[in-house]
């Protein structure tokens, strides 16, 4: 908070529910202070007194502060609030009522079918390259992709007996992972998939610590392994690998397929057949974006709410994810302060605040969640058995991202967290965070 004597307040607005609750945080001398709350239409104004330690002639003064808290547009209360008082502040519930001034659509969408993933083929329309998102080292050949497409969704394998609705034979369908082309540029929820002969060559190398990792005689003989920046070592994604031997019998390995992740790297964007066309502008989004799209993929297939995120290189769980709701909207002064991310990733450098401290509103996804990092597998902890129960279930999606990425995810929700009044933090053992949608 900047400003040492602004009460903390914490708003939380659900538009499917049309309710809007407001916290505000009470000063330690709140029984002599005195507090006016003033509703209007598009705003809501709480004014707090509060005796200083001066006195001016034997008369008492009082210290003033006020804050506007702005309504969402178009949006006002159609009933008298609900005020709590409680030993950390003031709960006032609000009922909204919404105006629609334009005639409303026949069918209503929820955002988990309207939520697109940023970097689509249609947004990415005029790509011009896709840089390393720390360093901005150029990782594809410049005019070579003469296509680029949307993949199908990750869990298209599991509709095709949807599709094949007919009673004919599919047996010589052939169903397996989708192959990397080359010229045309392939975009998933969370990355960009290349043929090799479209990248920058020595633009990026394997990464030696988890190749040593490898046991080539078990599992597949083709393997996904990540892949860092050459010039600044910063990951960006995963190369597909095959191992042979040459000529000379040593083994070699050789590259089939690029996955660029979309939250490691930039992209570039421009048209250079257009003399009146500025400067490239070079776009970036945050990762939580990109994690918001699977978590509400994976709700609308598989219908579940529920999420273990794991770590790719030591396979652990880092968190327990219980998607509560996407459409929430948060307003508050009361975030800790936090230095940019840079403390687990390179080419992650951003603000690891889900909202800024300026009472602004943010799309949101409520959150509940675990630290597994903190949990003790050898101790009764509920924690700890529920973990154990979501590996079991077969209703519970997993999640495998990079670790950075993982711990990067907890220090957000944890932060986010930090701005909850106390009696909101937990709910039984899991804790209450919010996650940016946007980025």
């Amino acid at each position: 908070m900047e400003n040492k004597n602004e009460l903390p307040i914490f708003v939380e607005i659900l538009p499917n529910v049309k309710s809007m609750t407001v916290n505000v945080g009470l000063a330690r001398n709140k029984e002599e202070s005195t507090y006016e709350f003033g509703l209007y239409p598009l705003k809501l104004i709480f004014e707090s007194k509060t005796p200083s330690n001066k006195t001016i002639s034997k008369t008492k003064t009082f210290s003033t502060s006020k804050i506007e808290i702005p309504l969402i547009q178009t949006v006002e209360t159609s009933e008298h609030p609900i005020i709590t008082n409680s030993d950390e502040g003031i709960d006032i519930k609000l009922k909204l009522r919404t105006f629609v001034r334009k005639r409303p659509p026949k069918k209503d969408t929820s955002i988990s079918e309207t939520y697109q993933a940023p970097f689509n083929s249609t947004k990415i329309s005029s790509l011009k390259n896709i840089l390393c998102g720390y360093c901005k080292k150029f990782l594809i050949k410049k005019n070579t992709l003469k296509k680029v497409l949307d993949m199908p969704s990750e869990h298209w394998i599991e509709l095709v007996d949807c599709w094949m609705c007919h009673q004919e034979s599919y047996k010589h369908a052939k169903i397996g992972d989708i192959i990397a082309q080359e010229n045309i540029g392939l975009v998933s929820n969370n990355y960009f998939l290349l043929h090799p002969n479209n990248v920058e060559e020595n633009s990026f190398e394997v990464d030696d610590e988890e190749l040593h990792k490898i046991d080539w005689t078990k599992g597949l003989s083709k393997k996904w392994i990540s892949i860092n920046c050459t010039r600044c070592f910063a990951s960006i994604g995963d190369g597909y690998y095959c191992k042979s031997k040459d000529e000379e019998e040593k083994d070699e390995l050789i590259l089939l397929a690029v996955k660029l992740n979309k939250y490691m790297t930039s992209i570039e964007m421009g048209d250079d057949d257009d003399a009146n066309k500025k400067e490239s502008v070079i776009q970036k989004y945050k990762f939580t974006a990109f994690l918001a799209i699977d978590f509400l993929e994976a709700t609308k297939v598989h219908a579940t709410y529920r999420f273990i995120i794991k770590g790719k290189n030591f396979k652990q769980p880092y968190l327990l994810i219980w998607l509560f709701g996407w459409d929430s909207k948060i307003m508050t002064n009361a975030l800790e302060g936090c230095n940019p991310f840079r403390i687990f990733s390179r080419n992650v450098e951003e603000d690891c605040s889900v909202v800024k401290s300026d009472l602004k509103i943010c799309d949101v996804m409520k959150i509940l969640y675990i630290d597994c990092t903190i949990i003790n597998q050898d101790t009764d902890d509920k924690s700890a058995k529920l973990l154990e129960q979501w590996n079991k279930d077969n209703m519970v999606e997993h999640f495998i991202y990079q670790d950075v990425i993982c711990l990067e995810l907890l220090l957000l929700l944890r932060k986010s967290t930090s701005c909850l009044p106390t009696s909101k933090k937990y709910m039984n053992e899991f804790l209450v965070g919010f996650m940016d949608m946007n980025g």
